[in-house]
């Protein structure tokens, strides 16, 4: 009998949860035992549920960097990144549609 579809999408999921919170738990744990020292079970606790949310913050930071570190070692070269928020984006072209040809908007985005 196969599993259903939802239980197979929240068993991929759950590693990439757990995992995070688990190291950092664990971290504190061992750091405990290891400096003779006690933190407060709220900052423990604190500490591992913030820990996937920090993780996910700093995950596109470190894949940039990342990639631009590969990019230089193979002699090459990363392409511009467009500057404004999707948010950003979708506004103007929905004003240049209002006032002007919708093909133009693109024109005026900053690229880094």
């Amino acid at each position: 009998m196969e599993l259903a579809p939802g239980l197979k999408y929240t068993a991929r999921l759950v590693p990439h949860f757990l995992i995070p919170s688990a190291l950092v738990y664990t971290f504190l744990t061992v750091g405990q035992h290891h400096f003779d020292t006690r933190l407060p079970s709220w900052i423990v606790a604190l500490l591992t549920v913030i820990a996937r949310p920090v993780f996910f913050f700093l995950q596109r930071p470190y894949k940039r960097w990342n990639d631009k570190r590969t990019a230089a070692a193979l002699g090459a070269v990363l392409p511009p990144l467009v500057q404004e928020t999707p948010l950003t984006i979708m506004k103007e072209a929905a004003e240049s549609t209002k006032s002007g040809f919708p093909g133009t908007w693109h024109f005026f985005l900053s690229i880094v």
